[in-house]
């Protein structure tokens, strides 16, 4: 009985993309193809939680529990050729304690998910009783899948719970706020110091609320002195994922505050981020304002957004073409799970309960209308644009010659006359001469088309400063004759050209 504790994981719970693995194997490819991803500390409403518990030892307590309940077979327990679902199993061995007798008892195990104590603080008044609220595994599931080493014992299990706003939730103890936080819910009610209140209730699931998720394996009562154990056999274990958060389904748009600006032109991205599982099928529409004429209503229903490493969204992109409408067109975009009625898009500051469109409007060609970036002398922290003007809000990166970002500008807002001597920091200042190139792109991500310049950045050098002083009684500290020779710091800078070199476009 060995464990490596529990891992939290998320999958789409609509859509073409909806998990209902039966085979180790199914988990394995939806993990390979980008449907069950790690949760990263949130999972939104409507999609799956997954939970992985690997631990062995399990399999033995599984088997007794099937041959004391008339219900299960154990022939059926033992292939799992047709499918790796062992969900009855499993829970009957979780609430088996004992084999033949009270005194022969068996290795405890439980798997739970209950909302924390500071998410519960969050929605109650000072001193009202506490309601942490614990998601029931075992009515939520929609069945345990069990995953073999390569003797074919059992040691890993996937849990797929669906996460439905509204779902009711056991209550499972109601305890005062005077509680102490490093106190956990089972030692305040054994503590007769604590004034806890205990009951049994039902609540419905809503966002936002904060949960955790724990696999206890205790062999306390199971140990017998006459059999040595060791390792988590002997002490057992308590494992718990990372605090996790359960959010609304919901859609954001890069570069959309105030307005989602594009340019008129064809082949523009749009692109954003979502609480929703990656895998899960978005419809992203674009529609006129009733106003426009002409009009026009742009479908997107296979968007999928994917998943990003340790980041708590996931990322979608969509590619666009405005070219045949007049600036200033209006029109929203309106993002939502597939089949779904339902929006993600909650455009307001801040954020409200109703979901609304994003509202969008055609903009200018991407074009720099002045742009100036010369040779140039420089102490290594720094770089200076002569002049820029466009007509968006921009950003200008400098990039060395493999492509690597050295520095980025502040935002440069759009204006009616170009900016001058913008002061560019490294990030890592330069030490040896080289040429550099400043690439300029809109806020938010899009390069202009005509927005590269290339210059030489000529790294000064400082000669050792050197003094000669002669003359000088130390004794009185009165100068004598003028010192012989006196040298101070010069700059000094390699090469020097003759004429400077106007910028010209990177190939």
């Amino acid at each position: 009985g060995t464990g490596d504790g529990v891992e939290l994981w998320t999958a789409p719970g609509i859509g073409e993309n909806e998990i209902e693995p039966e085979f180790e194997e199914d988990v394995a490819q939806l993990v390979e193809n980008g449907i069950i991803t790690p949760a990263d500390g949130q999972i939104a409403a409507q999609d799956f939680m997954v939970l992985e518990v690997n631990v062995t030892g399990l399999e033995g307590i599984m088997h007794e529990a099937v041959l004391q309940d008339d219900d299960l077979d154990v022939d059926d327990f033992l292939d799992r050729e047709n499918d790796h679902l062992i969900t009855e199993e499993f829970f009957a061995a979780q609430n088996l304690s004992y084999r033949n007798n009270p005194d022969d008892r068996l290795i405890d195990f439980s798997i739970r998910t209950q909302e924390t104590n500071a998410s519960v603080q969050e929605r109650i008044q000072p001193n009202e009783a506490v309601t942490p609220l614990g998601i029931d595994i075992q009515q939520a599931t929609t069945g345990v899948v069990a995953g073999a080493d390569d003797s074919g014992n059992l040691d890993n299990y996937y849990i797929p719970i669906r996460l439905d706003p509204g779902t009711d939730l056991s209550v499972e103890e109601l305890w005062l706020p005077s509680v102490p936080d490093d106190m956990t819910a089972s030692e305040a009610v054994n503590d007769p110091s604590v004034d806890v209140l205990y009951t049994s209730a039902e609540a419905p699931l809503t966002t936002p609320q904060e949960f955790d998720s724990t696999f206890i394996l205790d062999t306390s009562d199971a140990r017998q002195a006459d059999i040595p154990a060791n390792g988590r056999m002997e002490n057992g274990f308590v494992d718990s994922v990372q605090d996790w958060d359960f959010v609304r389904g919901e859609a954001f748009v890069e570069g959309a505050d105030p307005i989602l600006v594009v340019p008129q032109e064809d082949g523009i991205e749009i692109s954003g981020t979502t609480t929703v599982a990656a895998g899960t099928n978005l419809t992203i529409n674009l529609a006129t304002t009733p106003a426009e004429d002409p009009p026009f209503f742009k479908q997107n229903p296979t968007v999928f957004p994917e998943y990003v490493e340790n980041e708590s969204m996931n990322r979608w992109t969509i590619t666009e073409d405005f070219a045949e409408f007049d600036v200033g067109t209006s029109f929203e975009l309106t993002i939502r799970r597939t089949g779904s009625a339902g929006q993600l898009t909650y455009f307001t500051t801040p954020a409200g309960e109703d979901p609304a469109p994003v509202p969008g409007s055609v903009g200018e060609v991407r074009e720099v209308q002045e742009f100036t970036f010369e040779d140039q002398p420089s102490g290594g922290q720094s770089v200076i644009v002569q002049s820029f003007q466009a007509p968006y809000d921009s950003i200008i990166e400098i990039q060395d010659s493999s492509g690597n970002v050295l520095g980025t500008s502040d935002v440069l807002p759009s204006n009616d006359s170009a900016q001058s001597r913008i002061a560019i920091p490294l990030d890592e200042a330069i030490t040896e001469n080289q040429e550099v190139t400043a690439v300029a792109m809109v806020a938010g991500g899009q390069e202009y088309p005509n927005g590269e310049r290339t210059a030489e950045i000529m790294v000064e050098e400082l000669d050792e400063a050197e003094f000669s002083v002669s003359n000088l009684d130390p004794q009185t500290a009165e100068l004598g004759e003028p010192p012989t020779r006196a040298t101070s710091k010069a700059r000094r800078t390699s090469p020097s050209p003759s004429t400077v070199r106007k910028s010209t476009p990177r190939a």
